[in-house]
């Protein structure tokens, strides 16, 4: 037994005193698995679901309270949820998905109450795989970002479905996401060059990983007036690697291709470095943080976090639809 494995035995073993020991181990043991599977050299290595749902709802709340602890200012509004497509791809119907159907209901009955510029980030396990939408109340409703790290079909599908409930509803903005559209040679060819060019991420497991960073980096950062700026308003927008804002490279700082990597402008490797790493700007192993090492580290810090008494409550405990509502009521006590 190592040492990782040690102390992460430890960990579940304190927890014997917490009423809720039996869910928190068993919590506990879906990190372990989740960071064995980061670790898996194929996809058929893998075990169940690369990370789970309740691993990302756990990753996603301590970096919420982590924000809170440090005093920032910008809250981090997330939302975590599954989506199962239906067999009828032309079914966009999410009565068969409660916590999506009452999101967007909540968003129809709520988002002229809701303060111009606020923001909420969602987090979307599809068939095993995890993308993310950036959101952001307007005047004339909702703006929506999808990035996916490796501009997977079944997450676009998804974003086309949540973005027609929000026009249906007639509360879309506009809508922005991260994909090129390059032919196929068929279902068992390899992927073309172009979009491996743009794909942030290489690998099968660490699509979680991505969504984390992408979710944290994106809540913090003025994302819809770069869009705008750079694309304009429109309800369906498609861009890709060239076409990123220099101010929201970050979201590449994580990336994995080298092909990707090769073909940022200067302008764009400028704002990935940090001041720790600038003196390796723009090579592949110059960049900030590895995917894996990231992955780790968020990890071990779930797990840590859950030994907390109240952890466990504060994980299944949120809700990001009461929290928003309470923003609402706030504001017209102050009118």
């Amino acid at each position: 037994m190592n040492e990782l494995d040690k102390t992460e035995r430890l960990q579940i073993i304190k927890l014997e005193n917490n009423p809720l020991a039996k869910e928190v181990a068993k919590l506990a043991e879906q990190i372990a698995l989740t960071k064995d599977n980061l670790s898996v050299s194929s996809r058929y290595d893998v075990e169940g679901i690369v990370w789970p749902l309740d691993v990302m709802k756990t990753v996603l709340e301590r970096k919420a309270r982590q924000r809170h602890e440090k005093g920032q200012l910008i809250p981090f509004n997330y939302f975590v949820a599954e989506y199962k497509p239906p067999e009828d791809s032309s079914d966009y119907s999410l009565e068969s998905h409660p916590e999506l159907n009452q999101l967007i209901n909540f968003l129809v009955a709520n988002h002229a109450k809701l303060p111009i510029g606020l923001r909420f980030q969602i987090a979307i396990l599809i068939d095993g795989h995890w993308t993310c939408i950036d959101n952001i109340i307007t005047e004339k409703g909702i703006s929506a970002f999808n990035l996916d790290s490796v501009m997977d079909r079944r997450a676009r599908h998804f974003f086309q479905v949540y973005l027609t409930n929000l026009q249906l509803n007639n509360i879309l903005d506009s809508g922005y996401i991260y994909n090129i559209n390059v032919p196929s040679d068929g279902p068992f060819a390899e992927t073309p060059k172009e979009k491996v060019a743009n794909m942030i991420q290489q690998d099968w497991v660490s699509c979680g990983i991505f969504v984390v960073d992408h979710l944290s980096f994106l809540s913090r950062t003025n994302v819809f007036k770069h869009l705008k700026k750079a694309f304009g308003e429109g309800q369906y927008q498609e861009f890709a690697r060239a076409d990123i804002p220099p101010a929201l490279s970050p979201i590449f700082r994580l990336a994995q291709g080298e092909e990707l990597f090769e073909k940022l402008s200067k302008r764009q490797k400028q704002t990935i470095a940090t001041k720790k790493d600038k003196t390796k700007l723009g090579e592949l192993d110059g960049v900030a943080y590895s995917a894996k090492n990231k992955g780790k580290r968020l990890l071990e810090d779930a797990h840590a976090y859950i030994e907390k008494p109240t952890a466990y409550q504060e994980i299944f405990g949120h809700n990001l639809l009461p929290a928003v509502r309470r923003i609402c009521q706030t504001l017209f006590k102050t009118r």
